[in-house]
């Protein structure tokens, strides 16, 4: 297999795996959302307790999500720019992705663990 052929794939697969994190992350919303506990007297919370932590986790995973397409954008752009007009042919340096696969990784570890903490939750209000 040639190196060409195989950041194909890896590029494939990583985009895969953010477009089904990101729909998961919203769909993880709308759990939180169909089995939050409807406020029966005035100044009770919407949400339960039990929700605040996979809530949180999601929302830094969308979070993650937009900082690592902002940052390989932004990051990009600057390099490609640099590149164009001092006419380099060097190599992009190593570290220009690295932000982006923190963040890459951050997001899909934030979403597996809200779902297994989802899981936890809604195991325990069905049965």
């Amino acid at each position: 297999m040639k190196l060409s052929e195989a950041q194909e794939i890896y590029a494939d697969h990583s985009r895969q795996a953010s477009t089904v994190c990101r729909q998961l992350a919203f769909a993880g919303i709308a759990i939180i959302w169909i089995f939050r506990n409807v406020a029966q007297e005035p100044g009770e919370p919407l949400l339960g307790r039990e929700f605040l932590g996979p809530g949180l986790l999601i929302v830094v995973a969308l979070a993650a999500d937009l900082l690592q397409y902002s940052w390989a954008s932004a990051a990009w752009g600057i390099y490609s720019r640099q590149m164009e007009t001092t006419g380099s042919t060097e190599d992009a340096p190593r570290w220009i992705n690295w932000p982006a696969i923190a963040f890459f990784i951050v997001k899909i570890g934030c979403v597996m663990v809200a779902y297994i903490w989802l899981g936890i939750v809604l195991f325990g209000r069905l049965f």
